[in-house]
């Protein structure tokens, strides 16, 4: 029998959280769809568990590394508070407008194109949780864990039951899953990894492709298939299911490169649409459209400290060491924005018609979305991260929009251009009450020409993952060779939390 929630329409939760009202409910669980009552306007999903005794200790640490997790198919968590002394414990993260495949399925069919464009979502989903340390082996692929959002985007909600994954057990702790999309393996009570998440993938796939005709208790058969599905896909299907986790697909990338010759790019999501037919034929290369790019967030405390300066060093140093993709990408919102002021400096008079367009220069992709645009979404971000390699975001002063700070929160890596200057300690604490409502460490300070005796300071400690001095560089264009020491020493200090991320070797 299912404890009784504490929560009801109006209440608020831990003076923040105004309850609007129940929008699900779990096997423990309930979720709450919540107003922010400091970002107003913000709506987030509330999940209220309430654990065994027994289970409290496993549900904490589960919550932690579900904030850790930055994927745009897969839900921000942004806050949690542990089991109260009623044993009730309160997970906040991202609502997502839209319905299930679950839900979809019984309005409507869902025709073998879409359901391709789901399926890569997904593998790029579990390419990233299976690539943390330790991998993160979700366990729970079905119709109603895949929100689909708009665009054709998908989310893979509800981590009840995913865990990490232990070398030195030989078997899981319990048998989880959902009946006819479970691996075998996770009836058995086996060890389960990347291959019982591709099983759940495969199960989902021929449950979506028979309009649920087939829920996996009986014999897959290509009869059962809807008529639109190709007859070639039946191998992928059943090499997806096999008993013996060897004999299936043995990551995600080795799957979505067998999915993508089946593309199409009509009902592909808007980040995918770059790809030519030709690159998708080929299975594209380490980032043709496939892998997401590195984001890198600056933000200042104030205006004037070299947000923008900084901003351009890293992508034009980016650029020159033949990485990769380079976006520096502005949400300026006036008309002598820096993209706007450089180009004209460049080009001259014919930078007037250029009206908010790509701009390339000296391997930089110059990009403005600002007042001629929706400014920077998290949309925006998604589909500029198919397309580039590296994605440097030039967000201005933190606090002065809340939608780029939760830009800065997604980032791969987090930079907050500070001072050391004494009078500019009102910023500092402006700035930090803004990362402590957001409930985010994981960001870099750093402070431009600061001596090693000055990043030691006291008065400048604080919770965050680090504190680095900004070298000087009169000509952010150009850079000296420090500068290249400088960002792997910085980007280094995040390998643990960012094991997705590598350098690549010059060519």
């Amino acid at each position: 029998m299912r404890a009784p929630t504490k929560l009801m329409a109006g209440a608020l939760l831990h003076e923040r959280y105004r309850i609007k009202r129940l929008i699900g409910v779990g096997g423990m669980s309930y979720v709450y769809l919540a107003q922010d009552e400091r970002l107003m306007g913000k709506y987030w999903a509330i999940k209220e568990s309430i654990p065994l005794a027994h289970d409290r200790e496993h549900l904490i640490r589960e919550a932690q590394w579900l904030i850790e997790l930055r994927h745009p198919n897969l839900p921000l968590i942004v806050d949690f508070f542990s089991p109260d002394e009623d044993g009730h414990a309160y997970l906040v993260m991202e609502y997502i407008e839209g319905e299930t495949i679950a839900e979809k399925l019984k309005r409507t069919p869902i025709s073998f194109d879409e359901t391709i464009a789901y399926s890569l979502q997904l593998c790029d989903a579990l390419s990233y949780l299976h690539g943390c340390t330790p991998p993160i082996i979700y366990r729970d692929m079905k119709p109603s864990n895949v929100m689909l959002a708009e665009q054709h985007r998908i989310k893979l909600i509800d981590f009840g039951i995913a865990r990490q994954v232990k070398p030195s057990e030989l078997a899981d702790t319990m048998k989880l899953g959902t009946v006819g999309f479970a691996a075998p393996e996770q009836h058995e009570g086996k060890q389960s990894d990347a291959r019982t998440d591709l099983y759940g993938i495969g199960a989902l796939l021929a449950y979506v492709l028979t309009e649920g005709r087939w829920r996996g208790m009986e014999p897959f058969r290509t009869q059962m298939l809807n008529e639109d599905v190709p007859k070639s896909f039946y191998g992928i299907l059943t090499k997806l299911m096999e008993v013996n986790p060897n004999a299936r697909y043995q990551s995600a990338d080795e799957l979505k490169r067998a999915l993508i010759v089946h593309a199409n790019s009509e009902v592909l999501p808007a980040a995918y649409e770059f790809m030519d037919k030709g690159q998708r034929n080929q299975h594209g290369n380490a980032n043709n459209g496939l892998q997401r790019a590195v984001t890198i967030a600056v933000t200042g405390i104030a205006s004037g400290l070299g947000c923008t300066h900084m901003s351009l060093m890293i992508a034009h140093r980016l650029a020159r060491s033949n990485r990769g993709k380079v976006a520096y990408v502005s949400n300026a919102e006036s008309n002598r924005s820096v993209v706007h002021s450089i180009l004209s400096s460049v080009e001259g008079n014919c930078a007037e018609d250029w009206n908010n367009k790509v701009w390339q220069w000296q391997g930089v992709s110059y990009i403005e979305l600002g007042e001629h645009s929706r400014g920077l979404t998290t949309s925006s971000v998604t589909q500029l991260q198919m397309e580039y390699d590296f994605i440097i975001m030039d967000l201005g002063v933190i606090g002065a929009k809340r939608r780029l700070d939760e830009e800065f929160v997604r980032a791969s890596y987090s930079l907050l251009i500070g001072s050391t200057a004494p009078w500019r300690d009102d910023d500092i604490k402006a700035a930090l009450n803004n990362l402590l409502e957001l409930n985010y460490q994981q960001w870099i300070f750093a402070l431009p020409h600061a001596k090693e005796e000055e990043l030691r300071s006291p008065r400048l400690q604080m919770k965050c993952h680090s504190i680095i001095s900004v070298p000087t560089c009169s000509n952010p264009f150009k850079g000296t060779a420090d500068i290249e020491e400088w960002m792997q020493s910085w980007m280094k200090v995040h390998e643990q939390k960012r094991k997705w991320f590598s350098w690549r070797k010059r060519k």
